[in-house]
């Protein structure tokens, strides 16, 4: 699903500071996502070593415990191991840290207008939380 939206700044010096925003809002996001996949990590491995434990022990162990539904535009997974959670997370913080670099690389790029000072409205266009097109109108 695409999400789209417009925002509207008054001047340069405005469309900058939200840019920091939200660099700082994904930033701090990520960081929670890091911490959640660290514990996730640990919880795998700890998985791991109770399976091979229990297998040594003569137990009969289920390494496919999770059951998947497929649906049109969803994926349902039922009690997902560690590892499928951690490669989906992980997948996650590579995205957001794509929109980390991204964000920063257009506001060094919009930084060189910072010293134009002209009366005009700035429409910043957002497309799946990254700007893509700002329109000057003065």
């Amino acid at each position: 699903m695409m999400v789209a939206y417009i925002r509207i700044f008054s001047n340069i010096s405005e469309l900058l500071s939200a840019l920091d925003e939200d660099i700082a809002e994904s930033k701090k996001y990520l960081g929670e996502l890091l911490r959640i996949i660290e514990e996730l990590r640990i919880r795998a491995e700890n998985e791991k070593t109770l399976i091979n434990l229990l297998s040594k022990l003569g137990v009969n162990t289920d390494k496919k415990r999770s059951a998947v539904i497929n649906l049109r535009n969803l994926k349902i997974i039922v009690n997902p191991s560690a590892e499928e959670e951690l490669a989906t997370l992980e997948m996650l913080a590579e995205h957001v840290s794509r929109k980390i670099k991204t964000l920063q690389d257009i506001k060094k790029e919009l930084e060189s207008f910072a010293d134009i000072n002209v009366e005009a409205r700035f429409e910043a266009v957002y497309i799946d939380g990254i700007l893509k097109e700002v329109y000057i109108k003065y």
